[in-house]
């Protein structure tokens, strides 16, 4: 579900030219999923009515994932999920 929401956020709000999604698993058996655009970004501290950004937080905090969002206005949006399954 944190890969659908990721994705479905590049799809509806990014108005991006270019996505690209990475998904690998390290020789520690760690998954390691990217998913970055170069689209408008966002304002990560701006509250929003929408939840898909709180979603992909507490989906990552329950599988004891490290998450980490990279976004600024005109400057794309880069979601990086580690984790071991």
């Amino acid at each position: 579900l944190i890969y659908k929401e990721m994705v479905t956020n590049v799809a509806r709000h990014s108005s991006c030219s270019e996505a690209s999604i990475t998904i690998m698993m390290d020789r520690a058996k760690n998954m390691h999923l990217v998913v970055a655009d170069n689209g408008k970004g966002f304002d990560p501290k701006t509250p929003t009515e929408r939840n898909g950004n709180k979603n992909i937080h507490m989906r990552a905090l329950a599988l004891g994932a490290s998450i980490h969002l990279q976004t600024a206005h005109d400057k794309g949006t880069r979601w990086e999920l580690s984790f071991n399954p």
